[in-house]
């Protein structure tokens, strides 16, 4: 019926008919906003969306109004839609040109909020979009989750290093129950700090996960420990503020949001989504920190060294140079190493006022950039001797101040020995080179007339193939060069189309099902059948394939996130929640190897389910 159909068509069209073409609406640009569905929790981002329509490309939107609201650009998309249809042989084109914008916005307080009108520009115009109430909403609290931060050091001078700690208790009777969750340190996003991150120390058993901080990946350690009288799971990540500003700082508090399985959902379900496991209903809690001061002090005046930058702990140098035997004016490579716990704040010895070197050598401005080993930060320096009475590179002084004997510190590294010798000096004359032999034969030709007979070996000229003349014949020389030439640039154009940011996020996009599917057959063929025996791993899995389909970092996503970003895509509400509730008993196995009563996955059916999501507006 449908190749008939088809013919009747293509028949139509050769024979004359000429289609009615009819765009739907007008060419008018109307801009609206719109938030996401469900609830929006203080502390948390949601979903805010600029929808275009009458345009299918993107505008410019001046979200200066939404700056309490910390608005983060997300992504775009076209939804635009064309249908065709035929009746009694005439074709009717109807097209809906919509385009939508997506930013994440973080809710700062609780209560009835009204998100200001937006001015967004398309193709030269300006619109406005429709203000936006929201209900903030302040997440439940229970006393079986508990949030505390600590510091190495509470009391600190200014530079020193100090280890902040973040701890998150949870009773083991729920462990099972905790689904989705998010930190927010504030203390981490302030100016006042230089944040590094801190060295991995774990025990054998404790596990390795990661966790979303401020919307980014943190790994964190877990273990089982008893706290406040109770057996619980603690999760713990650390991180390393070095303050940069003296006085008492005020430490906002951590805050800790997720969802914890209440009740059983009592509503019916679709038979096919019902196969992979067993419902439950979630409420969003919340945990704090209390807020905390640190105390940072100025670094003494009394015995500062000139050539001290700030470092504040114990830190050593090394230093090594390539080659050590020279001529005046050589390049020599100086390598110089700084060893120490905190790196971070390290900056390369300026050579330049080390007056042995400054005196001795010539030292260029530039550098290369600096690299991390392990707890050794390495620089790397051209130097060259300028006379041949060099014998060695002279020790490199490193200043820092230490803490715990209250003084200042300068170490060196060791001298390094050299052997430069005079450069060799080039005469007049042997720059000049060989003298030419002068040329008689314009001469002789001028003597002898045009009408004369020449002979002599000067007449004969090779005619055979030389390599260095053909070279530079124009014939030879494309040739030559053409081939070469040619495939460089098709190298370039194919590098450049493949490099291409959009590109490359479109290529992910097309194959983010795929990719999934590809990882759960060779997760089953590890693992067995049993999806129960590896719900961690097909949560990365799943995480992965949202992250590909919609050009986001996986790791910082979270099953609210996934949700969210399905739901704007127009997927199917069913699969979508299918998919979230499979996310969210995934997430709660990282704490618990047999996390959740839920019933055993199929992965056949999850194929089925990525494929029917991996397709655009899920059709």
């Amino acid at each position: 019926m449908k190749i008939r159909y088809y013919i009747f068509a293509v028949y139509m069209a050769l024979f004359g008919f000429v289609p009615a073409v009819i765009a739907a609406g007008s060419d008018t640009v109307r801009v609206s906003s719109a938030v996401q569905d469900g609830d929006i929790y203080q502390g948390e981002p949601f979903q805010y969306q600029i929808i275009i329509d009458g345009s299918d490309q993107p505008g410019k939107a001046d979200v200066t109004p939404l700056q309490p609201w910390s608005p983060q650009s997300i992504r775009g998309q076209n939804i635009s839609q064309t249908s065709i249809t035929i009746i009694n042989g005439r074709q009717s084109q109807n097209v809906v040109k919509r385009y939508v914008m997506i930013y994440q916005l973080t809710a700062a307080s609780t209560g009835v909020h009204r998100l200001p009108a937006v001015t967004v520009e398309v193709d030269g115009n300006n619109y406005q979009t429709n203000p936006v109430e929201v209900m903030v909403l302040s997440p439940q609290t229970t006393d079986k989750i508990h949030l505390e931060t600590t510091f190495s050091d509470s009391r600190c001078y200014l530079g020193q290093p100090v280890i902040m700690t973040v701890n998150w208790y949870i009773q083991t009777d729920i462990v099972r129950s905790i689904g989705d969750f998010v930190f927010s340190v504030p203390v981490l996003q302030e100016d006042a700090f230089l944040v590094e991150d801190a060295p991995q120390s774990s025990a054998a058993d404790d596990k390795v996960l990661q966790i979303n901080v401020n919307n980014e990946a943190v790994n964190a350690q877990q273990n089982s420990e008893t706290f406040q009288g109770q057996s619980c799971v603690k999760v713990s990540f650390s991180k390393i503020l070095i303050p940069k500003k003296t006085g008492d700082l005020e430490i906002p508090a951590s805050t800790l949001t997720c969802q914890i399985a209440v009740a059983r959902s009592g509503r019916r379900r679709d038979p096919f989504f019902d196969n992979f496991f067993n419902q439950r209903e979630y409420k969003r809690f919340h945990a704090a920190s209390q807020p905390l001061t640190m105390t940072v002090l100025p670094l003494p005046a009394e015995g500062r060294p000139a050539d001290f930058n700030g470092l504040v702990g114990r830190y050593s140098i090394q230093s090594s140079a390539q080659p050590t035997e020279v001529k005046v004016g050589d390049p020599i490579t100086l390598t110089i190493t700084i060893s120490g716990n905190f790196l971070k704040p390290v900056t390369a010895p300026d050579l330049s006022r080390i007056a042995p070197l400054a005196e001795n050598f010539k030292i260029p401005a530039d550098q290369s950039a600096p690299r991390t080993e392990g707890k050794q930060k390495i620089f790397t320096q051209t130097i060259r001797a300028n006379t041949a009475d060099v014998t060695e590179i002279p020790g490199i002084p490193l200043s820092y101040f230490n803490v715990e004997e209250g003084n200042y510190v300068t170490v060196r590294s060791d001298p390094i020995p050299l052997q430069v010798s005079q450069a060799k000096t080039i005469t007049a004359a042997q720059a000049e080179g060989i003298s030419l032999q002068p040329q008689t034969r314009e001469l002789e030709a001028v003597r002898q007339g045009i009408a004369a007979n020449y002979e002599g070996p000067l007449l004969l000229l090779n005619a055979g193939f030389s390599p260095v003349r053909a070279i530079t014949q124009p014939v030879y020389l494309i040739l030559l060069a053409g081939p070469p030439v040619l495939f460089f640039v098709l190298s370039l154009v194919r590098w450049s189309r493949r490099s291409d940011p959009v590109r490359q996020a479109a290529r992910r996009q097309a194959g983010a099902a795929n990719n999934a599917i590809q990882k759960l057959h060779r997760l089953r063929i590890q693992r067995g059948a049993d999806a129960k025996t590896f719900k961690p791993e097909l949560a990365e899995i799943l995480r992965a394939f949202i992250g590909d389909r919609y050009n986001r970092v996986s790791t910082s996503l979270t099953a609210l996130d996934c949700k969210g970003l399905l739901l704007a895509d127009g997927q199917e509400p069913r699969a979508v929640e299918r998919f979230y509730d499979i996310l969210q008993d995934c997430e709660a196995s990282r704490f618990a190897a047999n996390a959740g009563d839920s019933a055993a996955a199929d992965p056949e059916e999850i194929k089925v389910l990525l494929k029917q999501l991996g397709k655009k507006n899920g059709k």
